[in-house]
């Protein structure tokens, strides 16, 4: 087994490859550009399993987002596995996808209770918000624009919902 080098030919093979399976343009260009990225990472070094780990760690201290570095493993797997180097290719890495919003984002009730029912709450946010009804499970969460003096459509199935309690 010959040394791993990763030359403009073997690029350029990959990028007419990349041509033939009708890849976007957009993704095209992109791929190319981590390969190279990678490529004047090596600086003229094989590729071999330790450097491509070694890469994504220094995708991580540069602080690149998660998805950008998946980005960049991707391109770099598709050429290994294009070369035949299975082996050196490497895992992304695990994202957390947030289920809850963020504190800020949350919606609450004001200190000392809450609306009667039919009142609406204001919504953190763009100050246009409203949470009709009780606030409870179920309620319509739109945004009326209406000064409080009278109804707004809550989008909801042709809803409507009284903004004058405002």
């Amino acid at each position: 087994m010959g040394e791993r080098r990763l030359t403009a030919e073997r690029i350029a093979a990959y990028g007419r490859y990349l041509r033939m399976e009708e890849r976007a343009a957009g993704t095209l260009e992109k791929y190319l550009r981590d390969i190279r990225r990678f490529a004047a990472w090596l600086d003229g070094r094989p590729v071999t399993k330790e450097l491509a780990v070694a890469w994504k760690e220094y995708l991580l201290v540069q602080q690149y987002a998660p998805a950008t570095i998946n980005g960049m493993l991707a391109a770099l797997n598709g050429l290994l596995s294009f070369l035949g180097w299975n082996e050196c290719g490497v895992k992304p890495l695990k994202r957390q996808r947030s289920v809850f919003r963020s504190g800020e984002r949350e919606l609450t009730r004001p200190a000392g209770g809450g609306p009667a029912d039919g009142e609406g709450t204001a919504v953190p946010g763009d100050g246009d918000a409203l949470l009709h009804g009780n606030a409870g499970f179920g309620a319509a969460v739109h945004h009326c624009g209406n000064t409080g003096t009278g109804l707004c459509s809550s989008g909801l199935q042709g809803q409507t919902a009284d903004c004058s309690a405002d």
